[in-house]
């Protein structure tokens, strides 16, 4: 029967080709890195679910924190790219020999990913323009990239070997290799292994498990088949954003900003310990602060905005101070948050947070940003696990 290749459901190890937007380019950068530029490491995985290739890369590449990910037809796009850049340099080979396309990323104030596209003498070059402090990032040239494309192209017709990161929730494509398997199988075989399962039914009155089903229940208390809207969305408190200070130590200064993470919890777990945990896992780095569900989110936004309503001047006076949210925690630990106007949240912190206490400042349109990701994660099309977690990816 011919199927429609780019269909997830058509996923399966060894079941050559594989759906384009299952074969996955996952890269990583350097967690202590000795350099300026922080080295950088490249992963082509199969898989159905993006959170499980990076999860994989991560288990292969414990020295590495997952920077980005990227299917196939995202990688095709960006060589394109880079090839155009090169087509428009001027003829000569001193001018080519000179300046070389390069793809640069990394991730801003708000966790969103940036991408450009420019001509450098040098992979240093091109980051250093680019990539501003304190954030880290990735470089790459035309020649690599289209060598990590031309993996993922034999990846997907099976003539080279990469890893294969299973997904065992229900209804995942673990679920429907057993099932052919199971309907491919002898009827004496299929006997066999049905006495098997009877037996263990009866010793264990749970019945049998998933190998990643959680102790704990899920914030969807069903799963809805693929392509059907779920009856049982998330609540707005188990979507929880929590930010955390990275860079430079002292408040005052640039190279330290806010680094966010939206994380899906449990029904049952009202505590922070686990969002922290979390964020941990991913940035090691951060240190966090906070930890709000998305009702909070969505009051903190509604505060910047009245804000910004109540404030005049013309278009010079809201250029230059915007609204910003500081929050800090004062001798006691106690959390203080703050709504003012600054010119940014360096200034903000500045106004508010004195030495040597820690903090963090967002603008409106920061917060916003993060707000529309938590309801984008709350409406999410899939089932999401316990503390699962939500990063932007190419």
């Amino acid at each position: 029967m011919e199927t429609d290749h780019n269909d997830v459901l058509d996923c399966e190890e060894g079941c050559y080709p594989y759906p384009e937007v299952c074969v996955k380019l996952v890269t990583g950068l350097e967690r202590n890195p000795r350099a300026a530029i922080p080295r950088m490491a490249t992963m082509v995985i199969v898989s159905t679910e993006d959170e499980l290739a990076e999860f994989t890369f991560e288990t292969y590449s414990p020295d590495y924190a997952r920077h980005t990910l990227s299917l196939l037809p995202d990688v095709r796009q960006q060589v394109q790219q880079l090839r155009d850049l090169e087509a428009q340099r001027q003829d000569g080979w001193l001018l080519r020999k000179l300046r070389s396309p390069y793809m640069v990323t990394y991730r801003g104030p708000t966790g969103v990913l940036q991408r450009r596209f420019v001509l450098a003498r040098s992979a240093a070059r091109a980051y250093r323009k680019e990539v501003p402090e304190p954030y880290a990032g990735s470089v790459i040239g035309l020649s690599d990239l289209d060598k990590e494309l031309a993996r993922m192209e034999r990846a997907k017709t099976g003539k080279e070997k990469v890893p294969y990161a299973w997904s065992y929730a229900r209804g995942g494509d673990f679920d429907r290799h057993a099932e052919r398997v199971w309907a491919a199988m002898p009827p004496d075989e299929k006997a066999r292994y049905a006495a098997i399962i009877e037996a263990i039914k009866e010793e264990s009155p749970d019945g049998l498990r998933s190998p990643n089903e959680e102790d704990l229940h899920s914030c969807r208390t069903s799963e809805a088949p693929l392509g059907e809207k779920d009856p049982n969305p998330i609540p707005d408190h188990c979507v929880k954003l929590v930010i955390g200070i990275a860079g430079s130590l002292d408040v005052h200064s640039p190279r330290q900003y806010a680094q966010p993470m939206v994380v899906v919890t449990a029904k049952d777990d009202h505590g922070d310990t686990a969002c922290d945990m979390a964020f941990k896992k991913r940035y090691p780095t951060a240190r966090p602060q906070t930890v709000d569900d998305l009702a909070d989110v969505r009051w903190q936004v509604q505060q910047l905005r009245d804000l910004d309503a109540q404030h005049g001047g013309g278009w010079l006076f809201r250029w230059m101070f915007k609204p910003c949210m500081v929050v800090h925690r004062g001798t006691m630990g106690a959390m203080h948050r703050q709504f003012l106007l600054a010119q940014g949240p360096v200034d903000a912190r500045r106004k508010v947070v004195r030495r040597p206490y820690a903090g963090y400042a967002l603008t409106l349109q920061q917060l916003e940003a993060l707000l529309a990701r938590m309801e984008r994660v709350k409406a999410a099309d899939h089932a999401w696990g316990h503390n699962r977690t939500s990063a932007p990816h190419a």
